[in-house]
């Protein structure tokens, strides 16, 4: 082997040890964390769809009107505002064409609120990086543009209705153990009223109720029918009915409620499972197409569409 041959492999030698020493140390170097301490009680998300305003009361994040929302999406931006972590500072003194090259110039603005009432704290959240998993972001006040890891751009980059839980209720089907039902329809009444309202409550309601409950060991369990007491129930069909109900999604929640008219409640359902009741309320709609719900889970009136709703009726009794 001849001396330069010698030397190019000691060079290219040298070089596999510089750079595998790079990666030791960089691997090992500490990764700087900003950290919430104080308890969070409102965050607020200004992007490109609007603005996002979440509140926390005890372990619960709700919108501030109320609607439910996804509790375990919310917890994540919690947790990924509340930890970040910086693996490095690419620029300490952001001037405009730093702003633009990071896409810091219209960021997405995120604001946490604290319970204790501290002065709000503001991140600036700019583009992903080009591996997809780590951000260029900015605490407002400060002049460092740093690069951290997490898509945050993607996170806080959602819309309210992203956020949106339309689950009025969710239930395994071999958890409910007692099933009431209560149907209404309604005959109106001749009589000469003034207005459509009056013409509503004066309909004669007539009332249907069924009652059943499990009976048995776990393994062989039965239905005992309740009410009607002379009604022959099929355990199979009435499964598989059981099993088309287990879950109910809305359309739309109802923020302003106060147009809406009640008087109409055309069937009640109780399903008793996990220790608890679950009570769905659906109401007649001016809109032939939807009913009006309320369930106990969240107390929140929705829209529930027409097709959702004769699931509830195919059950005949």
């Amino acid at each position: 082997m001849t001396k330069r041959k010698i030397f190019l492999l000691a060079g290219i030698f040298v070089l596999l040890v510089i750079y595998l020493l790079q990666i030791i140390f960089s691997t090992n170097a500490k990764v700087k964390e900003i950290k919430i301490q104080d308890k969070i009680n409102l965050l607020t998300i200004e992007n490109s769809s609007g603005k996002i305003e979440l509140s926390k009361t005890g372990d619960v994040w709700n919108f501030k009107n109320d609607i439910p929302i996804k509790q375990d999406l919310a917890t994540t931006l919690e947790n990924s505002i509340a930890n970040i972590k910086v693996l490095e500072t690419v620029s300490k003194q952001a001037d405009e064409q730093t702003l633009k090259k990071y896409e810091l110039e219209n960021p997405i603005k995120v604001s946490v609120h604290f319970e204790n009432e501290k002065r709000p704290q503001n991140f600036l959240i700019g583009k992903t990086s080009t591996t997809g998993n780590q951000t260029f972001m900015m605490i407002e006040g400060k002049k460092e543009v740093l690069l951290v890891a997490s898509n945050l751009n993607l996170l806080f980059g959602i819309s309210q209705n992203d956020l949106l839980d339309m689950t009025l209720y969710s239930v395994l089907q071999n958890e409910i153990y007692k099933v009431q039902i209560t149907q209404k329809s309604f005959v109106a009444q001749n009589e000469n009223v003034e207005s459509e309202s009056e013409n509503i409550a004066n309909d004669e309601a007539i009332e249907k109720v069924f009652i059943a409950e499990k009976s048995g060991e776990l393994a062989e369990y039965n239905w005992s029918v309740i009410l009607p007491e002379d009604f022959v129930l099929d355990n199979e069909k009435f499964e598989n009915w059981l099993l088309s109900i287990s879950n109910l999604q809305a359309q739309n929640w109802i923020e302003d409620f106060d147009g809406f008219d009640l008087q109409k409640n055309i069937l009640s359902l109780v399903l008793s499972a996990r220790g608890k009741e679950i009570k769905v309320d659906f109401f007649e709609s001016s809109d032939p197409d939807e009913v009006i719900c309320i369930c106990s889970e969240n107390g929140f009136p929705a829209i529930v569409s027409i097709e959702d709703f004769e699931k509830f009726k195919a059950f005949e009794f």
